[in-house]
Formats: structure tokens, C-alpha cells, sequence
């Protein structure tokens, strides 16, 4: 798999493709032959910060043109559920009130998530979403790498300051 991480999304790397074609003897390195575009599939790892995905995914349409954008989203079900008298632990309320309040969870994640692919339509790429549900974000981008056989993933990070 090929790791693709930008340091931060208005401080994009400089990437460093693989050449696919080696110079022969009577061509100079100048005229070495340019990458070939690249074609598939580019995974984008969002979360639920529309301020760090949106940049995020603006760096992978820029940087992958003319390739389908697929976003990837591991929902991590809250451990607390609102209630009239504060947050109460998810294990000690009813399961018909955890039923409804993943319910809600779940529509406005997909909400959340429609408007990431708006930002892909509107860019005129071809863009999919993949969710699945995990106790933890990391476990659930694993599973999905290995699930579906992912070769480019794109996740950002905020850099520490």
C-alpha cells in the first residue's frame, strides 16, 4: 500500500513518483520519461471536522486529477448518549434510547458525509463513499484497507505546533 500524507493541507508535500520508464543509453537524465498518470482508485480518510476534511480532500482532487476519489469514514459510536439531566454512559441507558440516538448519529454522518462528496461533485470527480462502524477510528481504516485491498490512502494530520 502507498501512503499518502500530507503534512498539512495548505502545506502540501512535494510527491515523489516512481519512474515508470528507464532512459536508455542514449537519452541524457535530462530527458528522463514522465510518470505515468496515475489511474484507480485514491482512498481519502476523513473524520468528522468538516474544517480539516474539506482542505483534505481539496489536496487529493488537486493532486489526483481525473481519478475516482473514494471517502473513507469509520464512525466510532459515542460512549455517551445526551440526556435532560447530562451525559450518561451509553452501557447504562436504555437500549431503545442507545437505538435512537445512533439513529440521529448515524443521519448526521451521513449528512456530514454528502457534503464531502458535494465537494468532489463539484469538482467534477467521480467520487464514492465506504463507511464502517468501529469502536475505534484506526481499527476501522485497517480493516477497510485490508477489505478492500486499498493501494492509496490519503489521511491528513494537523501539524503540531
Amino acid at each position: 500500500m502507498e501512503l499518502l500524507k500530507p503534512l498539512h493541507p495548505y502545506h502540501a508535500p512535494i510527491l515523489r513518483l516512481p519512474f515508470h520508464g528507464v532512459p536508455s543509453s542514449s537519452q541524457s537524465e535530462s530527458q528522463v520519461p514522465l510518470p505515468v498518470p496515475m489511474v484507480g482508485k485514491v482512498y481519502v480518510a476523513v473524520g468528522k471536522s468538516l474544517e480539516k476534511a474539506v482542505p483534505l480532500l481539496q489536496w487529493a482532487l488537486n493532486h489526483f486529477r481525473n481519478t475516482e476519489i473514494v471517502i473513507v469514514h469509520a464512525y466510532q459510536p459515542s460512549l455517551t448518549i445526551p440526556t435532560l439531566l447530562g451525559k450518561m454512559p451509553a452501557s447504562q441507558a436504555s437500549p431503545k434510547v442507545v437505538s435512537a440516538f445512533r439513529r440521529v448519529e448515524r443521519e448526521q454522518t451521513m449528512k456530514l458525509l454528502d457534503k464531502y462528496l458535494s465537494v468532489c461533485h463539484a469538482a467534477r470527480v467521480k467520487a464514492s463513499i465506504i463507511v464502517t462502524e468501529a469502536d475505534q477510528v484506526h481499527k476501522g481504516i485497517v480493516d477497510l484497507v485490508i477489505k478492500h485491498n486499498i493501494q492509496k490512502l490519503v489521511i491528513g494530520a494537523v501539524p503540531e505546533t
